[in-house]
């Protein structure tokens, strides 16, 4: 009789074994089991249940923006922009359906013109004194095929804390739009760095993602 049952236990032992099994190695880590005992029972028929823990969940970096400042100047149909300590300006202008960087005649033509969005006005000549103030009458008066685009000056001289807008995630391998410049307004000005976005710049609220 005790034989028969040392028998019995053995076969009970091996079927357990057998039916709890660990699951196979996908390559991948395995949650930690939670093990939470049943409260609806006495403490001697206590059961266990396991449970999966939820993976943590990674928060997303953001991407960092360079402090600078800035000098701003707005026009009838645009505005000319650019960050102090820099030697060249962007010129935006908006008329109809039409909107974008305006890139000077002369410069536009040269090798890879189309991206050059940045209009140098070191070196210039001094501004006339019926162009607006400063470095950006300096390009006004250098490039006057400019003017009928941005029209009339139509406020002051804006010195403000501004900031570089982070560049697009990389797709397919490159970035298609970088930020320039961020505007008083928080309105950022993006332009394309990609063969496919050449020549072009947009203005987008400023708020990420992009």
């Amino acid at each position: 009789m005790r034989k028969s049952l040392v028998i019995l236990a053995v076969a009970f032992v091996s079927l357990a074994c057998t039916l709890w099994q660990f699951p196979p190695d996908l390559g991948m880590d395995l949650p930690t089991p939670v093990i939470v005992l049943s409260t609806n029972t006495p403490r001697s028929l206590s059961t266990a249940v396991v449970l999966p823990t939820e993976p943590p969940v990674m928060a997303t970096p953001m991407p960092s923006m360079t402090r600078v400042n800035a000098v701003y100047l707005p026009f009838e149909h645009g505005f000319m922009a650019y960050v102090e300590g820099a030697d060249c300006l962007y010129v935006y202008a908006e008329i109809g359906d039409w909107s974008g960087v305006l890139i000077p005649d002369e410069i536009r033509t040269q090798e890879m013109g189309y991206y050059r969005y940045c209009t140098v006005f070191g070196g210039l000549p001094d501004a006339p004194s019926d162009a607006p103030e400063g470095d950006f009458g300096r390009v006004w008066a250098r490039y006057p095929e400019l003017q009928p685009f941005l029209g009339a000056v139509t406020g002051e001289v804006v010195r403000y804390a501004s900031t570089i807008p982070p560049s697009e995630p990389v797709v397919m391998g490159g970035v298609f739009y970088s930020g320039m410049i961020m505007l008083p307004d928080g309105r950022a000005l993006y332009c394309g760095t990609r063969g496919a976005t050449a020549g072009r710049c947009e203005l987008r609220s400023g708020r990420l993602p992009y």
